[in-house]
């Protein structure tokens, strides 16, 4: 489960779902994170990329 706003749109992903709304595998994922090109927050044990992150790294603008 991620965070959503209001809206329902989410605020952060897990690399699952990064991977899923980036049409990206989670290696991918995981390569882009360790070195550099997505940003992560470490939530205790939990992994998540917030969603303007996986804007900017696939290129789209909102």
């Amino acid at each position: 489960m991620s965070a959503a706003n209001d809206n329902g749109f989410n605020l952060a992903y897990s690399v699952a779902e990064a991977s899923v709304a980036m049409s990206l595998s989670e290696a991918t994922i995981y390569a882009m994170l360790a070195d550099g090109r997505l940003e992560r927050r470490k939530i205790g044990r939990r992994t998540l990329i917030p969603q303007k992150f996986t804007r900017s790294a696939s290129g789209f603008s909102a």
